[in-house]
């Protein structure tokens, strides 16, 4: 763990848990361009980037999981290159339009709902996974029976309608065929959204958004 870097941002008003290993806020009035969060850290707690003015983000090896609306609204976040060894992306953690480019790695298993929705500059998608289901649309069917193996996309990238929903600008899209399949058919419902492609959560977003 580095320790003398997170003393240094926590003199700078980034909180830390007790021992240093959640970053639980970075500070919405620093306007650093860039920003590497410290090894040893494991988890970005929920809303910790939320609103937050820096541009370019260096994830630690350490990092596991990724907490609900993490990086909400952070509108000049650019891109999210994430580590091997994250696990979990939680609920709306990236819903914030400036990112052009994800990069999601290999070790990801849980994707939450709407954790990338409404990124309306993302243009470029990577991805590390086997091909997973060649039929997306009976895999999606079948949630109570969803899982994925060893290298394969989260089941919850397949069965969650509005992980990439709302995303018109992707063009280019790396990894298994299927999620090329699924982002485009995400795109095509877009801007005419179906039923079941909203939640009991999409009410609560939607007046948020407004309020933005």
């Amino acid at each position: 763990m580095n320790k003398e870097q997170i003393e240094k941002d926590r003199a700078r008003g980034i909180e830390f848990s007790k021992d240093g290993k959640t970053l639980r806020k970075y500070p919405d009035d620093l306007n650093d361009e860039s920003y590497s969060v410290p090894e040893g850290v494991t988890e970005i707690g929920p809303g910790a980037f939320s609103n937050a003015q820096v541009r370019q983000l260096t994830f630690p090896a350490t990092l596991k999981n990724i907490g609900a609306e993490a990086f909400m609204w952070a509108q000049n976040l650019e891109e999210a290159i994430l580590p091997e060894g994250l696990k979990e992306i939680g609920d709306a953690a990236f819903w914030c339009a400036g990112v052009k480019t994800v990069s999601l790695p290999r070790s990801l298993r849980d994707v939450g709902e709407f954790a990338f929705y409404g990124c309306q500059s993302l243009k470029k998608l990577v991805t590390f996974w086997d091909e997973p289901h060649c039929d997306t649309m009976k895999w999606r069917d079948n949630v109570s029976d969803a899982q994925s193996g060893e290298g394969e996309a989260p089941a919850s990238v397949f069965y969650n309608l509005r992980v990439f929903g709302n995303c018109p600008r992707v063009t280019d899209v790396t990894g298994c065929k299927s999620l090329v399949k699924l982002v485009k058919e995400y795109q095509r419902r877009g801007a005419n959204p179906l039923p079941e492609d909203r939640s009991d959560n999409w009410r609560n977003y939607e007046s948020r958004i407004d309020d933005f």
